[in-house]
């Protein structure tokens, strides 16, 4: 997990307030149960978890665009599956 951490610091400055905006909103799904860590996450569920970060990070943003959206789909991905390693790790 370290190297996630070093390369996390890598990110360029909008995508470090991203991925804030990501790890909150995952945060919130952080529980026993939650549908993150269904053995195949339902991809309705995951459009609109991905919509919720999207509202989430373009408060800030005057005009965002399609780009933000796609990659903010990459990083839940990313974010998704280390939250899954490491509760299967426990």
């Amino acid at each position: 997990m370290q190297d996630f951490a070093y390369f996390k610091s890598l990110y360029p400055a909008a995508c470090k307030q991203m991925q804030l905006c990501v790890e909150a909103v995952c945060d919130e799904l952080e529980y026993e149960g939650s549908p993150i860590y269904d053995e195949y996450p339902d991809p309705l569920q995951f459009r609109l978890l991905c919509r919720r970060i999207f509202d989430k990070a373009s408060e800030d943003e005057e005009k965002p665009g399609a780009w933000m959206a796609d990659l903010i789909q990459v990083m839940a991905c990313q974010e998704i599956l280390r939250r899954r390693t490491e509760y299967r790790s426990r």
